[in-house]
C-alpha cells in the first residue's frame, strides 16, 4: 500500500467520522417533544363521614303580629323570640300607658285593652269610666319614654312574666316650664291561649 493509498482511506475514515457525528447532531435536535399526558383519572374513593351529632340547629322562627294602638310589632313562637316579644310588649305598653294629656279621653288605656288580661280590662274600664268626666282645667300632658329594661322574672312554661322598666317623663303644663323626670313602671305579664297580655301595671 502506498503512501498516496493510506493517505485517502485517512481522508476516507475522516470524512465517514464526520458524517457520523453529524448525523448524530440532527437525530437529536430533530427529535418530536416529549407530549404531556395525564394521567389516566383515578375513581374517586367512597368514603363515609359520619353525621353531626351537636352543635345548634336553626329553627325557622314563626312569627305573627300584634298591634297596639295602630303600632305594629312581631310576636314569634321561638323561645328567645317569645321572650324578646314579651319584652316589646312591656316597652309599648310602658311607653303608651304613660303618655297622655287631660284632653286625650283615656286613650292611652282604651288603646292598649286588646293586650290586657279580662282583670285588668275591668280595672282599665272601671278607671276610664269613673274619670271620664272630669273637665280639665288647664292642658296637662306626660310624654313616658322606656331608657333601661329588666326581667325580675321570665317563665314562659308558667305563663308569667314580670318585668321592670325605667322611663324618663317629660310633665307638660300650660302655665309653667316643662318639667322631665325619671320614674319606674312594674308590668306583669300573663300568657293566656298562647298570647302574652299584661296583667297589672304599677308606677313605682
Amino acid at each position: 500500500m502506498t503512501k498516496t493509498i493510506k493517505i485517502i482511506l485517512i481522508a476516507l475514515a475522516g470524512v465517514m467520522l464526520l458524517a457520523g457525528i453529524m448525523f448524530l447532531i440532527w437525530a437529536l435536535m430533530t427529535r418530536p417533544a416529549v407530549i404531556f399526558k395525564p394521567a389516566p383519572a383515578q375513581p374517586a374513593a367512597e368514603t363515609t363521614e359520619p353525621l353531626p351529632t351537636g352543635g345548634s340547629v336553626m329553627v325557622p322562627v314563626s312569627t305573627t303580629t300584634q298591634e297596639v294602638s295602630g303600632i305594629p310589632f312581631e310576636v314569634s313562637t321561638s323561645a328567645e323570640a317569645e321572650k324578646q316579644a314579651a319584652k316589646n310588649l312591656c316597652i309599648l305598653f310602658a311607653e303608651r300607658f304613660g303618655s297622655f294629656s287631660n284632653q286625650g279621653s283615656y286613650e292611652n288605656i282604651t288603646d292598649l285593652l286588646s293586650v290586657m288580661t279580662p282583670s285588668m280590662r275591668v280595672w282599665a274600664e272601671n278607671y276610664v269610666s269613673k274619670n271620664a268626666s272630669a273637665a280639665p282645667a288647664e292642658y296637662y300632658g306626660v310624654s313616658t319614654k322606656v331608657v333601661a329594661n329588666t326581667f325580675n322574672s321570665y317563665d314562659a312554661a308558667q305563663g308569667n312574666a314580670v318585668m321592670t322598666l325605667d322611663t324618663q317623663r317629660r310633665e307638660m303644663r300650660a302655665s309653667v316650664e316643662d318639667r322631665i323626670y325619671y320614674q319606674a313602671i312594674r308590668i306583669s305579664l300573663k300568657k293566656i291561649d298562647g298570647a302574652w297580655l299584661v296583667d297589672s301595671a304599677s308606677w313605682q
